[in-house]
């Protein structure tokens, strides 16, 4: 992948429920393209598309039915086992880098939402000159997984987004409203 040398590419992540999907609606909203990869695991997971295929060769029947992947069934199932895990991991980040690349591709500036960012930081720090990292309470984040994934326990989900070394992001707090979230996140830019 080649960058010009006025390019910027910033990933927004964070660990589940602390925030990244309203980072982003704000970016948004103040006129900057984002990728928002949860999203477009929604899109590519509908019926024939690529995620759906790979989901139905990979997993089984069980985990599509005629629309869609099951999300629910399957992220019971990632979310328990690691070797579940591994497996979708290996299905679709390289359709994630695929998506990534394209999406960056022309613009000058460009942010890409992507949760799993901290857990697969090797695979994927190569497209991005900064990390902003959303961080949130604990308390607030719990709630908001819980209602994402109800049928997950919270100790499956804590494990998801390991944050080892601080200092390579930029954190971005959203400990009060939307619009302090707002104010730091355009004071970095």
């Amino acid at each position: 992948m080649s960058k010009t040398i006025n390019k910027k590419t910033i990933c927004i992540t964070g660990k589940i429920g602390s925030g990244k999907t309203e980072a982003s609606k704000i970016l948004i909203k103040n006129g900057y393209d984002v990728l928002i990869t949860d999203q477009y695991v929604h899109e590519i997971y509908k019926f024939n598309k690529i995620g759906y295929k790979q989901i139905k060769k990979h997993f089984g029947q069980q985990f599509v039915n005629e629309t869609e992947v099951d999300r629910k069934k399957l992220g019971k199932l990632v979310f328990s086992d690691k070797k579940s895990l591994n497996k979708l991991n290996k299905i679709m980040i390289p359709i994630m880098k695929k998506k990534i690349e394209s999406f960056i591709k022309n613009k000058s500036i460009s942010f890409v939402e992507l949760g799993i960012y901290l857990d697969h930081e090797k695979e994927f720090s190569k497209y991005f000159d900064k990390v902003f990292l959303i961080k949130r309470e604990e308390k607030k984040q719990i709630k908001s997984m819980v209602g994402k994934f109800p049928t997950i326990s919270v100790g499956n989900l804590k494990k998801i987004g390991k944050i080892n070394q601080y200092n390579r992001y930029l954190i971005v707090e959203n400990y009060s409203t939307k619009k302090n979230l707002e104010k730091s996140i355009l004071k970095l830019i």
